[in-house]
């Protein structure tokens, strides 16, 4: 398969993860709104920032390694898994509400997301610990929400 081809692969599955994952966030909104949250919750905005900025980096990270011929397989499995659990955690936490079991999920997203940074090559991988520290706060921020309701 040429570099090319598996490049745009790689976009549509982020785009695919993107998009999934917000149809369950918007489904959860209403009941989102109600929820009793932390004083130091950041401002709504932030949220589609970072997850641009994430699956941006994520993109090219993963497109320099095509390139460059320096793609492993584990650092694609590592992405596939992160995708899923990305996934999961929307379904679990704003569609089915269960706040508990969005811990679980995510806690094994932030050990993932630490593995699937780990793989990466290059100075790059500096700008894609961005990721694994946000999924940490978001770690922490859905405790507190589970505490809290």
């Amino acid at each position: 398969m040429k570099n090319s081809t598996k490049c745009v692969i790689t976009v549509l599955s982020i785009v695919a993860v993107a998009g999934i994952g917000s149809i369950f966030t918007s489904i959860g909104q209403e009941w989102y709104s109600l929820l009793e949250k932390p004083t130091q919750w950041p401002p709504s905005f932030i949220f589609p920032v970072v997850w641009s900025t994430i699956y941006l980096l994520a993109f090219i990270v993963l497109c320099r390694a095509i390139s460059n011929d320096t793609a492993t397989k584990s650092l694609f499995v590592w992405g596939v898994i992160n995708g899923i659990l990305n996934v999961l955690w929307c379904l679990v936490f704003f569609t089915l509400k269960l706040t508990f079991v969005g811990v679980v999920v995510i806690v094994f997203n932030a050990v993932a997301s630490v593995v699937f940074v780990r793989q990466i090559e290059g100075k790059i991988q500096y700008a894609m610990w961005i990721y694994p520290l946000w999924v940490m706060l978001a770690t922490m921020l859905n405790v507190a929400v589970w505490i809290l309701n």
